[in-house]
């Protein structure tokens, strides 16, 4: 699964809504059934925060399949976001 094409402002202020749209590719032999697709916010120690998910089902035929997240930031600052998905069976580059 490959998760490409990300989209989003580069700034918001606080309260506004950001979006992230992104498009979901699957390569190989993946079955076509819904895969959650996670949006997390990197804390400076390094965790990550969840901030919001979506289901998402791969085109079998590869063909990309678009994905939107969406968070408000409540506190201002630079944030830095991460879009996830689990590894697919048999996945070997995560």
């Amino acid at each position: 699964l490959a998760l490409t094409d990300l989209q989003s402002e580069d700034v918001v202020g606080r309260g506004d809504r950001l979006a992230f749209e992104a498009r979901l590719t699957a390569r190989g032999e993946i079955p076509a059934t819904p895969v959650t697709v996670s949006l997390k916010e990197k804390q400076p120690d390094g965790t990550l925060v969840d901030r919001g998910q979506t289901t998402a089902t791969p085109d079998r035929s590869g063909n990309p399949v678009p994905v939107t997240l969406a968070h408000t930031p409540a506190e201002p600052g630079e944030k830095t976001y991460v879009l996830v998905t689990p590894p697919a069976p048999g996945e070997l580059d995560t």
